[in-house]
């Protein structure tokens, strides 16, 4: 269970690990880098890139 101040808990592992790495201390415009970094992970867990069948 997450506290107000961790990150919430997914139980997906990958974002659980890119929002515990998320630090938003300070001006928020400063994150962005951190953010896309966060968007990115999540785009690829809920939308993965089909896999080949290896047929």
């Amino acid at each position: 269970m997450s506290t107000p101040d961790a990150p919430p808990v997914t139980g997906h592992p990958r974002v659980d690990a890119a929002l515990a790495e998320l630090d938003l201390s300070g001006p928020v415009e400063q994150h962005a880098d951190e953010i896309q970094r966060v968007h990115q992970v999540l785009q690829d867990v809920l939308n993965p890139s089909p896999q080949p069948s290896g047929r």
